[in-house]
């Protein structure tokens, strides 16, 4: 990820129309964490995105290191 403000890095998964959109995006100005939103037939699911610490990283800069990441996708659910 990109550090700093105004800095975004992002992973975005789209399927064919109606758009069905996995996004991951990592915002410079803080560096601890990962925000992921999804759509469904081009529809938010959440509005807001969610805000995720990978592996308790609260305070721990992610620019620093590699991570990996991964998606665990059914038909019922997405982890």
């Amino acid at each position: 990820m990109a550090a700093g403000s105004g800095a975004v890095t992002a992973f975005i998964l789209v399927g064919p129309p109606p758009a069905d959109e996995i996004d991951f995006e990592w915002v410079g100005r803080s560096t601890d964490s990962v925000q992921t939103t999804y759509y469904v037939r081009a529809q938010a699911v959440d509005a807001t995105p969610q805000i995720h610490y990978p592996n308790n990283t609260m305070g721990h800069d992610l620019s620093s290191e590699y991570h990996d990441y991964g998606i665990e996708l059914t038909e019922s659910a997405i982890k």
